[in-house]
């Protein structure tokens, strides 16, 4: 114990420390930026970055603060409401930039199509699917996929297989506007491209046992006229 918390482990710890907030500064910039670029930072490599970072910056930290000051009740009492504060700012920080656009319920999918569109920085979109009110919804290979009892209301993760036309889904959606699916509904759709709105899809929610009708308010003909198989 002594070796562990003797001065000359203080600087090591410190340079620990340094090391780990810059990693944890970069990260989050990289973050902030893609995200108010709306790219669907929450199904990407990088958004699980942070969180190892943060959690190390403050087990350096407080290792270097017990090095430097000795291991006592009032030291380790600061140490551990500090700890709760900034968890607490993180966690908050962290929803912010996870699912801005919220989450909406009982929602149908209608139908799928395969794309592998790989978009960049880790992110491909995996398929699309059609949902009741004529939205389009990205999924991409980062998108968690779930399956809720209706009696235990307990989830559990599912592959993405698991998701078929006519279930009744909660959407958690993320921020990305496609590219690609714009110049699709600007040549295909006869509705031009305003009627139909696409998104990507943070989470996947299925309500097991939920089923719904598969054919849309807007008309199961403007998937259709998109996706010709």
């Amino acid at each position: 114990m002594k070796k562990i918390f003797s001065e000359k482990m203080a600087s090591v710890y410190g340079w620990l420390l340094v090391l780990s907030l810059v990693g944890l500064g970069i990260a989050v910039v990289v973050i902030v930026s893609l995200a108010l670029s709306s790219w669907p930072v929450s199904t990407m490599p990088i958004s699980s970055a942070p969180r190892p970072l943060f959690f190390a910056s403050m087990i350096f930290g407080a290792l270097a603060i017990m090095s430097y000051w000795k291991v006592n009740i009032p030291t380790l009492m600061a140490l551990v409401t500090t700890s709760i504060l900034l968890t607490v700012m993180f966690n908050s920080f962290s929803k912010v930039f996870s699912h801005p656009y919220g989450e909406k319920e009982n929602v149908v999918v209608e139908s799928r199509w395969k794309r592998d569109y790989n978009l960049g920085y880790g992110v491909v979109v995996v398929e699309s699917i059609c949902i009741s009110n004529g939205h389009l919804i990205d999924v991409y290979n980062g998108t968690k996929v779930y399956e809720q009892d209706r009696i235990s209301q307990q989830k559990r993760r599912v592959e993405l297989g698991t998701l078929q036309p006519g279930q009744v889904v909660n959407i958690t959606f993320s921020s990305f506007k496609d590219d690609e699916f714009y110049e699709l509904l600007r040549e295909s759709s006869p509705y031009g491209p305003g009627v139909t709105i696409w998104e990507g899809a943070a989470e996947i929610t299925i309500r097991k046992g939920e089923y719904g009708p598969v054919d849309s308010q807007t008309g199961d003909s403007l998937c259709e006229i998109l996706f010709q198989e």
